[in-house]
């Protein structure tokens, strides 16, 4: 190439034959101009996150039970089981340059939108969610979650919770294994992994109420019978019917509201026009040598039959404070049945 001026501003004129005489040279000087164009290209800014001092990515592990108990009928979003608050195995920090966005990453069940809270696993009907710091707080699908810049802790413990999402494939086992992964972008990736270590199957219940409500009639007594305090009269026997089928360990548990004694098993009755008053109703085991339950402790039935199963209870009159009066004496009292 060479330059001429004719007349007015610099022409450059191109020979075609100094083209073909330098064909690699001007093949490695459009390389270096490439490489020199390349390398004063401006980056595309991205954030940039990293994991701070000797930390990395952790792992948070629950125990859920070998049986998981779906009741009857269980509306979507009944909580079917809760675990305690579990921490990690370490405390791990990241510090990212700018705002970084990720969340939870279903690794069981199908992905979700972003900013869901429920995840599914990969038996119907049972979902789960992650509940994290309080009650009201549960981790967000990816990328709805967010890191700000500067340093983000991670110590906060995590509990598990599964939850009915729909009809539940009753029988259906939920392997050991991962559930989920907290992810955010700008390198860093996972940073806490959410697993069980152990399988969980999830049943029916083993046995259906075969009479419900279940009602007792006293017979009638005399005041004259309730001489003092604590005494008690008209023991009247009766059963929870059942029925069931064979697998399980049942157990069951009497509860009362506003009970005269909780540990003496005494229903308050109802008071008013017509009813008695001095007078309460108190609830005995006769597989404990007539003993009265204790409201809200669990009485261990046992194995589960394959047919009905009545369990037997008694009451009866119980003298308590105040003035006696005789009329008419109706109490309440409800029980919930605990599978193994």
């Amino acid at each position: 190439m060479r330059v001429a001026r004719r007349g007015g501003p610099l022409v450059k004129e191109w020979h075609m034959t100094s083209l073909s005489r330098h064909p690699q040279w001007l093949r490695a000087a459009g390389a270096l101009a490439v490489l020199l164009l390349l390398a004063i290209l401006p980056g595309r800014a991205s954030a940039s996150c990293e994991f701070s001092g000797r930390t990395g990515w952790t792992r948070v592990q629950f125990a859920p039970p070998s049986q998981i108990m779906v009741p009857n009928g269980a509306a979507v979003g009944t909580v079917l089981w809760t675990s305690p608050m579990v921490p990690a195995d370490q405390t791990t920090a990241v510090y990212c340059d700018r705002t970084t966005y990720g969340g939870i990453v279903n690794y069981i069940g199908s992905a979700v939108t972003s900013g869901a809270t429920t995840f599914p696993t990969n038996i119907p009907g049972v979902s789960y969610r992650l509940q994290r710091g309080s009650a009201s707080s549960y981790l967000v699908a990816s990328p709805a979650d967010y890191l700000t810049s500067g340093t983000t802790t991670f110590s906060n413990n995590t509990a598990l919770q599964f939850v009915v999402s729909g009809p539940v494939a009753l029988g259906s086992t939920l392997s050991a294994g991962q559930l989920a992964h907290w992810d955010f972008g700008g390198g860093v990736g996972t940073v806490i992994v959410f697993q069980t270590s152990s399988s969980t199957t999830f049943v029916g219940p083993a046995c259906t109420v075969a009479t419900d409500p279940t009602v007792v009639t006293m017979a009638a007594t005399v005041t004259g019978n309730l001489s003092g305090s604590g005494t008690t009269t008209g023991t009247t026997p009766f059963a929870i019917r059942l029925n069931c089928s064979t697998g399980s360990t049942l157990s069951i548990t009497l509860n009362a509201n506003n009970p005269i004694s909780t540990a003496n098993g005494v229903l308050r009755p109802t008071t008013g026009a017509g009813y008695a008053s001095g007078v309460g109703v108190q609830i005995v085991n006769p597989n404990n040598n007539n003993s009265p339950v204790s409201f809200g402790q669990s009485i261990r039935v046992g194995a589960t039959p394959n047919g009905p199963l009545a369990i037997p209870f008694a009451a009866r009159y119980y003298r308590s404070t105040g003035t006696l009066k005789a009329g008419k004496v109706s109490a309440t009292a409800t029980y919930t049945l605990t599978y193994q």
